[in-house]
């Protein structure tokens, strides 16, 4: 059989390819995309996806067709369609038309916890290696332990500030107001990181906004991203956290998320601040090492209580 040439030919052959429910390795998933990215080069792409949405039942297959929409067709035709899907009943589709209008709207480069732009000569595992060093030393002073760091593993640009780049697509901000607003929770967080990297002051006002949100997490997650617009309205949330952080028992902090947030907590108090209390550690979940663990929770609780401190004698800080 000859390969598909038209985008109704590569979508109906990956609609033929097999969807197996325990395909635990992703191989039968990583040769579906594989098959779709080809629709990069076809001009009718996205009307080939969008026929085949309404027809397809599977969610499996509905996810993956939005999902290769917002990050293989970045046009405005693929924006109407993933805002369109904004209304989906399936909460996974949603999230995926979510997700690809964040790379159609987004205006920086940033990931990872600290939500740190770094320079194309950064090494992560030596910045780890410096961490751990310092960690064996007993710690250091406030600053010290990031400046020497930055030192070793090439200059670290905090988010603050303007944009990066233009957006793939213009006016997409009102869109993610409304995601901010959808039923599932994890939709709305991930809605605010969308609207945290467009950089605009209509997406800092939202951010504002969902600290009156039902979800403790999704204040949380608000409270922590307005520290990246050096906004510290979120503040209240933030030390409520800590103090959270700080009275966790040994079941809490197995959580796979506790340090997670809790980086997140230290990364946004550093910027609010402008104040380091010494290196943040890396997650000790991902860890290769896991006899390293017991040092990084040592560790992990003395910034903590550090920071508790701090903010017990100092507790104002303005935002922009």
């Amino acid at each position: 059989m000859p390969p598909p040439t038209t985008a109704e030919e590569i979508v109906q052959k990956y609609l033929d390819m097999p969807h197996p429910e325990n395909d635990r390795t992703g191989e039968t998933r990583i040769a579906r995309l594989a098959v779709l990215e080809e629709l990069s080069k076809q001009p009718n792409a996205v009307r080939a996806i969008r026929d085949a949405l309404a027809e397809a039942e599977d969610p499996k297959k509905r996810k993956e067709l939005v999902e290769v929409c917002g990050r293989e067709i970045q046009t405005k035709d693929s924006a109407i369609l993933l805002i369109e899907l904004l209304e989906d009943p399936n909460g996974e589709v949603r999230r995926e038309a979510i997700s690809g209008l964040r790379r159609l709207s987004s205006r920086i480069t940033r990931r990872g916890q600290s939500r740190m732009a770094r320079p194309a000569d950064f090494n992560r595992k030596e910045a780890e290696r410096v961490i751990r060093e310092q960690m064996q030393k007993g710690g250091t002073k406030s600053g010290e332990a990031k400046t020497e760091r930055d030192s070793h593993v090439g200059r670290t640009m905090p988010l603050e500030g303007g944009p990066d780049f233009a957006p793939k697509v213009e006016g997409l901000i009102p869109h993610l107001i409304k995601a901010v607003n959808d039923d599932e929770e994890r939709n709305r967080i991930l809605a605010l990181y969308a609207l945290a990297d467009t950089r605009d002051p209509l997406a800092q006002l939202e951010l504002r906004n969902r600290l009156q949100d039902s979800s403790e997490k999704v204040r949380f997650e608000a409270a922590c991203l307005l520290c990246e617009f050096r906004d510290a309205s979120g503040l209240a949330e933030l030390q409520a956290a800590l103090q959270q952080f700080q009275t966790a028992n040994e079941d809490k902090r197995r959580d796979p998320l506790y340090y997670s947030h809790a980086q997140r907590l230290l990364f946004s108090f550093e910027r609010i601040t402008g104040k380091s209390m010494g290196a943040i550690p890396p997650d000790p979940n991902f860890l290769s090492d896991t006899r390293e663990r017991p040092q990084i929770d040592e560790r992990y609780a003395l910034l903590l209580r550090n920071w508790a401190t701090w903010w017990a004698w100092q507790p104002d800080v303005e935002g922009d």
